[in-house]
């Protein structure tokens, strides 16, 4: 019985040491000298990453992960319920964004602040949903879009599972429809957002450590006037935007599909990570995320739709010091220490 129990708290893949993210990404972003993702369509956005943020201590944010495709970091991501994360759309895709990624190439590690040594829940991907109106470089009303509708829903084939401070999820907020978002926005209220991304426009690679940075929301209006100046490209109504409140500090390469956490107090999850309207670093430039308001009835029924969770979960494994260990094993070990 107890060790049952152990197992229940426990789920599968629990990263306790060790665990250290491949470098290959940075390697094939240094190779092509720019960015390669959908902040790069017409060479006039950059894939967000932090630049100029802070630290983020253990367990300060248990709900937020990082997409793992083939060992490589490649965007961030908020658990909203043990089985569902929210990410953006065009992290779900291949780098050309023809083609969607296989769900089992694709995990989500949750609980890590340091990539080089990782401890946190790793679970692979069952499902991969694309909101069905995501379109890269999309012509509506006959104005040229380069990204709408920016939502994208991963399906794990296992839970998470709250322990020892590493995995929680993070709960919508009620939306009341976009009254709450829109009253934060005439109120330019504070938020956060975070990453692991590059921390400078000329980094060798990828910060190993979360980063946050603190920003404000900003009026629609000059959100659309900075992205249409900038970019030469008019603003969607499913966006929100926010400048940090630092000099030369911004979102940038590796946070697309992080959260945009907002509020006057307790902070809410609002926004996942779009894109930045600029070169990233550059002062007071419009980090733009996807609202969530628009497209909560979309969330919220997917999610009432995903498997029910099992109170017994004993498949998996245990990455300990870079070795992998089945539970089978474990057990044993167990009932030999019980006996």
């Amino acid at each position: 019985m107890a060790i049952s129990v152990l197992f229940w708290v426990i789920g599968s893949s629990l990263v306790v040491s060790g665990l250290r993210i491949g470098k290959e990404f940075d390697k094939e972003y240094n190779n092509q000298g720019r960015s390669v993702g959908i902040h790069d369509l017409g060479s006039r956005l950059e894939r967000t990453r932090i630049v100029n943020g802070k630290d983020v201590l253990p367990n300060t944010y248990p709900f937020l992960g990082i997409i793992i495709k083939r060992s490589e970091p490649k965007c961030g991501g908020s658990l909203i319920a043990p089985l569902v994360t929210i990410t953006a759309c065009h992290c779900l895709y291949m780098n050309d964004y023809k083609k969607m990624n296989k769900a089992k190439d694709v995990e989500f590690l949750v609980g890590a602040v340091d990539l080089d040594h990782a401890r946190g829940l790793l679970r692979t991907a069952r499902k991969l949903i694309a909101h069905s109106d995501c379109k890269f470089n999309a012509e509506i009303e006959g104005r040229r879009y380069e990204v709408v509708y920016d939502y994208g829903l991963i399906i794990f084939t296992e839970p998470f599972t709250k322990i020892f401070g590493y995995a929680d999820v993070i709960a919508l907020p009620d939306f009341k429809g976009t009254s709450l978002i829109d009253k934060m926005i005439r109120d330019e209220v504070p938020c956060v957002l975070m990453g692991w991304g590059y921390t400078s426009a000329d980094a060798e690679g990828t910060s190993p450590t979360l980063k946050e940075l603190s920003a404000k929301l900003r009026s629609q209006d000059r959100c659309a006037q900075e992205v249409e100046k900038n970019l030469e490209a008019p603003y969607h109504a499913t966006s929100v935007c926010v400048t940090a409140l630092g000099i030369n500090q911004s979102a940038c390469f590796g946070d697309s599909g992080g959260p945009l956490l907002c509020g006057k107090g307790e902070k809410q999850i609002i926004g996942v990570a779009s894109y930045i309207a600029g070169p990233c670093g550059k002062d007071k430039i419009p980090n733009v995320f996807a609202r969530l308001d628009m497209v909560s009835d979309w969330i919220n029924k997917i999610v009432a739709e995903s498997p029910t969770i099992r109170p017994f979960v004993a498949s998996g494994s245990v990455i300990i010091s870079d070795r992998l260990v089945s539970f089978t094993l474990i057990a044993f070990i167990l009932i030999k220490m019980c006996s």
